[in-house]
């Protein structure tokens, strides 16, 4: 019964805001993923969010979201409505007891120019298809998976964030740093530096660092890693955010 509620809860939100634009998803590793909530099914938001090439959809799991704030710039009292899903300890294995914490709060004004671009953005018609996942990336582990089954043809964009120790003591961002390291995954390319791999039976290896787009050129799940050889003193942790557009895949 809880269960139904908060879904329920969760749906009615969604309706009032229906025109809300910058809303702000708190993801549950600590990320933040600006954009759009333009619908909730089974479990899932759809999110628009703007990236350097254009729009494009997002579905993030509910299991994986702390907090969304609903930015209603549109409405006429000019508030905001922001949703904590909070779990009860006393939840069993079915998972009820989930209950939406419901806040408001004051937003702040917009022009008529703000609400003009905020109205283009109902042209969803050109926006693409796309799953997305926010993904902690340990310096010490070796190829942490995605949980993402790629296809050949699907396009991936991949931006990185965060500070990790090599085990020389040096601290790098995704883009790595130049540091001797023969034996690294990428020889050619910074230590400590994002990479990522489709399928586990190949060296095809991808440069990501901060931020890539790439087309897989193969099927297989999708794996990160630091580019180093010797990871098991490192420490720290990168947070990766994947978007794969799934109309991309070609058919085998």
């Amino acid at each position: 019964m809880k269960k139904a509620m908060t879904v329920c809860c969760v749906v009615a939100v969604l309706l009032i805001c229906g025109a809300a634009l910058g809303d702000t998803i708190r993801m549950k590793n600590g990320s933040v993923i600006k954009g759009k909530v333009v619908s909730f099914s089974q479990g899932e938001f759809t999110v628009v969010i703007e990236t350097g090439s254009g729009r494009s959809r997002a579905i993030l799991n509910v299991s994986d979201i702390d907090e969304i704030q609903f930015d209603d710039a549109q409405s006429g009292d000019g508030r905001s409505v922001s949703i904590s899903p909070r779990i009860d300890s006393a939840s069993g294995p079915s998972g009820q007891g989930s209950q939406p914490e419901i806040k408001q709060q004051r937003a702040p004004q917009t022009d008529k120019a703000d609400e003009r671009e905020m109205a283009e953005v109902k042209t969803e018609a050109r926006v693409p298809n796309v799953r997305s996942v926010v993904i902690s990336v340990p310096a010490r582990e070796d190829w942490v998976s995605t949980g993402l089954r790629i296809r050949r043809g699907q396009r991936i964009r991949i931006s990185a964030s965060g500070q990790i120790t090599l085990s020389k003591g040096e601290r790098t961002g995704p883009d790595g740093v130049n540091s001797d390291d023969r034996d690294k995954l990428m020889p050619d390319r910074p230590t400590g530096a994002l990479v990522a791999v489709v399928g586990d039976d190949n060296d095809d290896f991808i440069f990501i660092g901060k931020e890539a787009e790439f087309v897989a050129k193969r099927d297989g799940i999708l794996f990160l890693n630091i580019n180093a050889s010797d990871l098991k003193d490192n420490s720290g942790a990168f947070t990766a955010q994947i978007q794969v557009e799934l109309s991309g895949a070609q058919p085998r």
